[in-house]
């Protein structure tokens, strides 16, 4: 084993001197909490490989170090502050860190289940399996806690400091924190949402669509309305890749049709939605096909946070008569993508969340109904390492963090109750990878490689 410093590295800057906890929880947090269900936990995924052979001891001291930079990640839910609930630091409760062999199932604490109380435990779950050659680092998130972008904050701050453990060459100081006490201003504010004349604006009915109305649920092509027996292994993981060739040929195809790529892959979900609606029977007639993308809040002249959410959804509907012409849909989608990053900030989801402020029963009802808020949800994560704070030597492509080499990432977004399937689309190493994960109450693993399948296979059709 090669002579290290693990027990006595460099001191790094936390996140902030100044008082952290109690915290209020943020609108989206609270959203986040509400909606969190046993069955359909509000928690994602995200799983990095690596080649070479792990040194335990330096990694936990790594993911340790890390946990001091980001506060909310070692946090639970307890009544504080005026007695509401708030984020309070878990004390001698902390993040679940698992090391077993590789190919070892995962095991859940405490229950058994997916499912993460954050009253009675942190927000992430982590999962080491190793050999001598080869790493899996799988790790769960609640969605309460962070968002993707601050997933990626964290693991980078845990490679990073395991490189400097590990006899990596010079590596430049992680960036000092800000105190996450001013990730609300970031994620919402009520100045967006003000008339003139300084009052909210009456755009409930927007608001309500998002939360009432009608759309279209995926079925399992085997056995509609019929739960399978036989959940598969957590995480249930499915992907393709694109390699770099063809990754170049899909920017060149959406180039040529006057696309951003998000915009084709987006035009094209829609078409594999619609075409398996078609054949599992689960007519359109019901609603129309949703799906539910994540957006990121952070501005340029935004301070350096540590991991939190700073993120908002919008929720892109199409019904049968549109997703019947290629040409409208496609040029319709365009349109709505662009207003989007210009809107972002005030998005009929947000506006939603402005109103449970007021009227905060309007949240419970809207949630605790078995209703399909969107048909699926689609990610576009691009490459995870480009949110690290600090850049990390490179091989070939692939991030170098002391002796591990980071060769993969893979991961997928929480799904809630009756969005049947989650895609995550990432481009790392140059290539393009989609990663989807569906209910395993409804599908098995060969019905979600069928439609993964099915996507890629509507994907590839533009490259010719």
């Amino acid at each position: 084993m090669q002579s290290t410093d693990f027990e006595n590295p460099t001191p790094i800057s936390k996140s902030s001197d100044q008082r952290i906890f109690p915290l209020h929880l943020t609108p989206f947090e609270s959203y986040m909490v509400t909606d969190d269900r046993p069955e359909y936990p509000m928690t994602f995924i995200v799983q990095f490989e690596f080649s070479g052979s792990l040194e335990p001891n330096a990694f936990k001291a790594s993911i340790d170090e890390a946990l001091e930079r980001h506060p909310l990640l070692r946090s639970v839910i307890r009544p504080a502050k005026l007695n509401r609930d708030c984020w309070v630091d878990s004390g001698k409760v902390r993040p679940q860190v698992h090391f077993g062999e590789l190919g070892e199932k995962i095991e859940f604490p405490g229950a058994g289940i997916e499912y993460i109380d954050l009253r009675k435990e942190t927000g992430l779950r982590i999962w080491v399996r190793s050999d001598d050659t080869k790493v899996v680092l799988t790790t769960q998130f609640h969605h309460a806690v962070c968002d993707g972008i601050g997933s990626y904050q964290f693991l980078g701050d845990v490679l990073w400091s395991y490189a400097r453990r590990t006899g990596a060459a010079e590596i430049q100081d992680a960036p000092q924190l800000a105190n996450p006490r001013n990730r609300g201003h970031a994620s919402y504010d009520p100045q967006k949402f003000l008339t003139d004349k300084g009052r909210f604006q009456n755009e409930y009915k927007q608001a309500v669509q998002v939360a009432f109305g009608r759309n279209s649920t995926l079925e399992s092509s085997k056995a509609r309305h019929k739960a399978t027996t036989k959940p598969y292994p957590f995480p249930g993981i499915l992907s393709f890749e694109f390699d770099k060739n063809e990754h170049r040929q899909l920017r060149h195809a959406a180039q040529s049709r006057g696309q951003m790529v998000n915009d084709l892959l987006l035009e094209k979900l829609f078409e594999t939605l619609h075409g398996w609606t078609k054949r599992t029977r689960a007519w359109l007639g019901r609603g129309k096909i949703c799906v539910m993308m994540p957006l990121d809040l952070r501005e340029p002249d935004l301070e350096i946070m540590s991991a939190c959410n700073i993120v908002t959804y919008a929720f892109i509907r199409r019904g049968r008569k549109l997703l019947k012409q290629p040409d409208r849909l496609r040029e319709s989608l365009g349109k709505e993508t662009l207003l989007l990053k210009h809107q972002r900030h005030q998005t009929k989801f947000m506006n939603l969340i402005v109103g449970t402020l007021r009227y905060p029963r309007l949240l419970k009802a809207a949630l605790f109904r078995d209703h399909c808020m969107s048909t699926t949800i689609l990610s576009n994560t691009g490459d995870p390492t480009k949110r690290f704070f600090v850049d990390l030597p490179r091989e070939k492509g692939m991030i170098r963090c002391g002796n591990l080499l980071l060769t993969d990432i893979s991961g997928v977004p929480p799904m809630r109750i009756k969005t049947r399937a989650t895609i995550s689309i990432f481009t790392y190493r140059r290539v393009l990878k989609v990663c989807i994960r569906c209910d395993p109450h409804f599908f098995d693993l060969d019905d979600t490689q069928l439609l993964l399948d099915q996507y890629v296979d509507r994907i590839k059709k533009t490259l010719d």
